[in-house]
């Protein structure tokens, strides 16, 4: 007994050694997100593989963990500022084929990948059609009040191309186009907004190809940015209707609770093929949109515009970058800081193995690029080698956060992800060759200057920069925007408040702890740290307390005048 209860702590003790010596981000990600099940002569299966039921409900309310997933597609990945990984990807029911039965699913990590959530994000519920879908996920993440928004194209019904038959589908309202958004890391999601025939069409139909409206549109499939002024821009494909495609921005500068997009005449269409376009901001102000090759040329593309999408031009640095041998498709490109201080474009695209590849579009790369300097381009490494399924293969997203860098990418039916932080080391080496400024020591002097930031909020938006992390300089405008409003808001309802000064008013005592709080937080030598969440509850707060004082203030006059 005497060993038993000497043995049981040291036991204890190497559990708490080891979990405090693990390292957050697992280091050899290599998971297979959805585990389908394949029949040999099936969605060019050559055999049979048992899979695992997916865990999420089924396509028409089956208990997660009843139905089983015969195709996966399309991913979409990002990394919240909470360090949750979130990778959403097409369950396809039936099959490998765009126009049949279509769920979105999501995966969830919030240990780094040890371990993962997967569920059904949301199910299709418009119509009983066997064919209705939501499909092509695009995914975006605001870091400045932690929101996740992703956009799908609906269709209701059909078995065509949703581009070459998209008037068919806008006429008939079998299509529409859908923002989910989520406030806890994806585990839920509400409707944030639809665009139709009958939702929101005034706002794209400001996009003309040879002045012909747009009929439809999807994302372009991947993720979306925020800007550093806090715009949030989803990357768009546009169908018209002349049977054209193009592409634009949809975007929200109210952090999601409005969408637009720029008023154009002839919108950017680098060839009429599917685009699958990303975008990224080069420069403060400056987007660039990058996309799948064409048939001709097979070399990707990519524009730039200053004016939030309402003109474009042909982008040298980027454009016209590595051609593949294989069937042109998507690619997924971010624009990141390396914890050196050097920005670099990196990109995942399948390479192709030989001129007959096509659709199994083999050899997904790694590349990086200056994305300012046309000469500065080095191929990494392969991501997935091999061809893959002619199915539907070859799409992948990246996603980066502190220095670490994941891909979701299509792997024979699957979504998979790995852990691919091990080029880092060769990517700021590389960086440095190329003499690359350190841009990190200017956007530590820029949060340092915010006239309306608190010492807590600085000190804590500069370490979030000084560790790699691209959602600080965001974060610090927003929060200094915000911060001066807080401000102006508050010194303007307390000069109001005095003309109802009654200190004997539980009202009126509530409301001046409000303010002090206020004054307090707001001090530039303050140390508390201050998100945005947090300063809106305190705005609201504040206004809520004014509102019952003004309220309280007005009953006993109308008392006193009876």
């Amino acid at each position: 007994m005497k060993t038993l209860k000497l043995f049981i702590p040291i036991i204890i003790f190497i559990a708490i050694f080891t979990h405090l010596n693990t390292p957050f981000w697992k280091s050899d990600l290599n998971e297979n997100l959805t585990n389908i099940r394949k029949i040999a002569g099936k969605n060019k299966f050559t055999e049979n593989v048992v899979g695992e039921p997916w865990p999420g409900i089924g396509p028409n309310g089956e208990m997660g963990g009843t139905k089983a997933l015969h195709y996966s597609r399309i991913p979409a990945m990002t990394i919240t500022d909470d360090n949750k990984i979130v990778v959403m990807f097409d369950l396809r029911w039936n099959s490998a084929f765009d126009q049949d039965r279509i769920d979105p699913g999501i995966a969830i990590s919030s240990d780094g990948g040890y371990s993962w959530i997967k569920r059904t994000a949301w199910t299709v519920n418009h119509s009983d059609h066997p064919r209705r879908r939501a499909m092509d996920s695009t995914i975006l993440y605001n870091p400045i009040d932690d929101t996740l928004y992703a956009l799908h194209g609906n269709w209701s019904t059909g078995t065509h191309n949703w581009a070459k038959y998209g008037n068919d589908y806008f006429e008939n309202n079998q299509w529409s186009a859908t923002i989910y958004q989520s406030t806890d890391g994806g585990l839920n999601w509400k409707k944030n907004a639809e665009f139709s025939k009958t939702h929101n069409y005034h706002i794209f139909s400001k996009v003309k190809k040879d002045n012909h409206s747009v009929v439809a549109f999807l994302g372009g499939v991947g993720s979306g940015i925020v800007m550093r002024d806090g715009t949030l821009v989803f990357p768009i494909q546009t169908a018209h209707s002349n049977g054209k495609i193009a592409t634009t921005i949809l975007y929200s500068k109210d952090n999601g609770k409005t969408w637009d997009m720029p008023e154009i005449n002839d919108a950017l269409s680098p060839n009429n093929a599917s685009l699958e376009n990303m975008v990224f901001e080069v420069e403060e102000g400056k987007l660039v949109m990058t996309g799948r090759e064409d048939h001709h040329s097979k070399a990707r593309w990519a524009y730039y515009s200053e004016d939030l999408g309402k003109s474009w031009q042909p982008y040298n640095p980027v454009d016209k970058f590595s051609k593949t041998l294989a069937k042109p498709s998507q690619g997924s490109s971010i624009y990141v800081t390396l914890p050196n201080g050097r920005k670099v474009l990196l990109v995942s695209k399948p390479d192709g193995i030989t001129n007959q590849d096509d659709d199994k579009r083999g050899n997904i790369a790694l590349w990086m690029l200056d994305a300012k300097k046309p000469k500065h381009k080095f191929k990494l490494g392969i991501i997935r080698p091999g061809l893959g399924n002619a199915d539907g293969s070859g799409y992948s997203s990246l996603a980066y956060k502190d220095g670490n860098l994941f891909v979701a990418f299509e792997d024979d039916g699957d979504i998979r992800i790995k852990n691919l932080s091990d080029y880092m080391d060769t990517i700021q080496a590389k960086a440095l060759e190329w003499e690359l400024p350190n841009e990190m020591d200017a956007d530590v002097a820029k949060i340092n200057a915010l006239p309306h930031l608190n010492q807590g909020q600085k000190n804590q938006l500069i370490e979030k920069m000084q560790n790699a992390n691209d959602y600080a300089i965001i974060q610090a405008i927003a929060l200094n925007k915000a911060m001066h409003n807080l401000k102006n808001n508050t010194n303007k309802l307390n000069d109001e408040a005095q003309q109802l000064k009654d200190q004997e008013l539980i009202e009126q005592q509530l409301f001046l702890s409000s303010v002090k709080q206020i004054h307090q937080v707001t001090q530039p030598t303050n140390s508390t740290y201050l998100g945005y969440n947090e300063i809106a509850h305190l705005s609201q707060a504040l206004n809520s307390r004014f509102s019952a004082l003004t309220s309280i203030k007005q009953t006993l006059l109308s008392k006193l005048e009876k």
